[in-house]
């Protein structure tokens, strides 16, 4: 694989898989309560992309992209914390300035984006994402005001 159309196709069909809607960049997965968004974006400058992940708070209002949402992180540092992750090869399967047969390449590709469905499943309702905001999954991503004020309400979400 050399060309980034392709590798944008293969993240692209493999976040299809895990449940995410959409086309184009941005991608969704929608419940009543929350909506997760990932964006495939381009590094500047570089033959690489990253997965960019956005929680919109209030699904009835939808976000372009997600830069736009209450939360934004990048799928590898929400996925940091897992169990078997190995960001290097994650990383170098997202980029094609690294040497990479296709199978590998598609491999660590599908396993992330597996995860982050799963992640997304899992927590799909607004009591469910502040938990893991307060597990500190979100440290090292934006959170908004108006979420970390949701976040620290009473347990009662």
């Amino acid at each position: 694989m050399n060309d980034m159309k392709e590798l944008k196709s293969l993240i692209f069909s493999a976040l299809k898989t895990a449940g995410f809607e959409g086309r184009g960049a941005t991608v969704r997965r929608h419940w009543a309560e929350i909506e997760w968004v990932c964006d495939i974006d381009r590094v500047p400058h570089l033959n690489r992309y990253e997965l960019d992940v956005g929680i919109n708070l209030n699904p009835s209002v939808p976000t372009r992209r997600a830069n736009d949402c209450a939360v934004v992180i990048r799928a590898d540092q929400l996925l940091a914390g897992s169990s078997g992750w190995d960001r290097d090869g994650y990383r170098s399967a997202m980029s094609l300035d690294v040497e990479m047969d296709g199978a590998s390449r598609e491999k660590y590709i599908v396993t992330v984006v597996d995860a982050l469905g799963a992640v997304a499943g899992t927590n799909r309702t607004l009591g469910r994402v502040a938990r893991l905001w307060k597990e500190g999954a979100f440290r090292h991503g934006f959170v908004s005001r108006g979420a970390v004020q949701v976040f620290s309400a009473p347990d009662d979400l």
